[in-house]
Parts: structure tokens; sequence; C-alpha cells
């Protein structure tokens, strides 16, 4: 699922590296919650979908969303779900950092 908010990043043309060197932002997970519906084999391959965003927490630096992973294409099985949470962090001072309306 992480993977997966990285990968939706950098397809809407945001980068990591950019963000920590031109903005002084570092985006970490700060928690993530997980159901497990079906089971899954290593060999499997999976569809990512990005559901809905909590942002009831983004003035505060954190940003919650809720993703569901599926196998095969992004209508099949769906054999986890779960909500992570991103913490907006100062890449200089290692502190959370409130999202700006820039980056939210």
């Amino acid at each position: 699922m992480e993977r997966a908010r990285t990968e939706w990043m950098r397809a809407q043309g945001m980068d990591h590296d950019e963000l920590r060197e031109e903005h002084g932002i570092v985006l970490v997970l700060a928690s993530i919650k997980a159901r497990f519906r079906a089971p899954a084999r290593i060999s499997d391959s999976f569809s990512f979908i990005r559901g809905r965003h909590r942002g009831a927490r983004r003035r505060r630096g954190f940003l919650r969303s809720h993703r569901n992973v599926r196998r095969g294409e992004p209508d099949g099985e769906i054999v986890c779900d779960g909500l992570a949470e991103v913490a907006c962090m100062d890449a200089r001072a290692g502190r959370p950092r409130r999202f700006s309306a820039h980056h939210s």
C-alpha cells in the first residue's frame, strides 16, 4: 500500500527528492492499519487502488487515505484493505510540519 502511494505521487508529477530538496519536506509513513480479506501468493500480481482521503488531520501535518489491494486487475478480488497515515516532516529539523496549500 505504501508503494502504491509513491507510484501515485510519481504519476502526479511529484517526486520525493524534489519535495525534500526544493521544499524542505519529506513524507513518511506514520501508521498503517490493514485487514486481510483473502489469501495471496508471492507470485500473484496486484493492483493498488487509492480510495478516499480522510484529510481531517491534514492541517496538522498528517494525511490519511484508504487503499485496496486487489488480485490482478483493478476490478479483481480484494485481498487486503487498509488505512494509511502519512506524516509531512520538515526535512532539516526532522519534526512534523503542516502541509502547505501548495502540497496538499
